[in-house]
């Protein structure tokens, strides 16, 4: 039986409450943010300090824009949280067809891109000034990232690829023969990395298509994310990875339970 991956996002404990904690105001270009299923949302910095950002009722979704800005998903709520670096909460988006959203991708534009999967499945688009448009419907996303020539892509847990979308809205499935896959990262020479949550094991996707095992004898690989040496890091619960290019493991945090992971620029 094929792993629900939203019932690895959403298996949470329920909180109402959002709390900042003073230690969003330290935050620095470089922290890592990660999102757990304890409904919470932290910051590492660079000394392996963790200080807890939020509380939020079911944080799958996880991305910062170009000045700094932190954006949250909260899917059983159906909304999106906007936090400015001194830890200022905000209502960023609430619609009812925007519902259940999860992962999220900034544009160069500085145009939100969100994945949901409610009342109408699909990818959204907004506008900072908060302007929606559905952008894709027949697919049911889970996370997303842009290529520097502008292009959208999504897993879908359903069909276990990953589509391609141009900025025209034209789609093509990228890769396929997943086990599950969830999360979405480029390294700086424009290969894709997937995590797969069946398969325990992160994809290499060069830009003509050719695929590879890049990590394996992971346990439950969810979020991915690149720091700017190439380094990728994975929230594997229980723990967070951080893996050299050369495929080399190390723990970075341990004892946690992980989904998703950001960088503040």
């Amino acid at each position: 039986m094929k792993t629900n991956v939203r019932q690895c996002f959403l298996t949470l404990t329920t909180l109402t409450a959002l709390a900042l904690s003073s230690a969003a105001v330290t935050s620095r270009a470089g922290d890592l943010y990660y999102t757990d299923s304890q409904a919470k949302v932290f910051r590492i910095n660079p000394n392996g300090g963790r200080h807890l950002v939020a509380t939020v009722n079911t944080p799958t979704g996880l991305a910062f824009d170009s000045s700094g800005d932190l954006f949250v998903t909260d899917y059983q709520d159906n909304l999106i949280y906007r936090f400015d670096a001194r830890g200022a909460r905000t209502v960023f988006a609430r619609n009812r067809l925007l519902s259940n959203p999860s992962g999220l991708a900034f544009d160069s534009a500085g145009n939100l891109w969100v994945a949901h999967n409610g009342i109408v499945p699909g990818i959204t688009k907004i506008t900072p000034d908060g302007t929606k448009t559905l952008f894709a419907q027949k697919v049911e996303p889970t996370e997303l990232a842009f290529d520097t020539a502008g292009n959208l892509y999504a897993t879908d847990f359903l069909r276990n690829v990953v589509f391609k979308y141009t900025p025209d809205g034209s789609r093509t499935t990228f890769a396929g023969g997943f086990g599950q896959p969830v999360g979405l990262a480029f390294d700086a020479e424009g290969n894709l990395y997937v995590s797969d949550l069946v398969d325990l094991a992160i994809y290499k996707i060069s830009p003509d298509g050719t695929k590879s095992i890049f990590a394996t004898g992971l346990s439950q690989p969810l979020g991915i994310t690149f720091d700017p040496e190439g380094n990728l890091y994975v929230a594997d619960y229980p723990n967070i990875l951080k893996i050299a290019p050369d495929g080399t493991k190390t723990v970075l945090l341990s004892h946690v339970v992980p989904t998703c992971l950001a960088f503040r620029p």
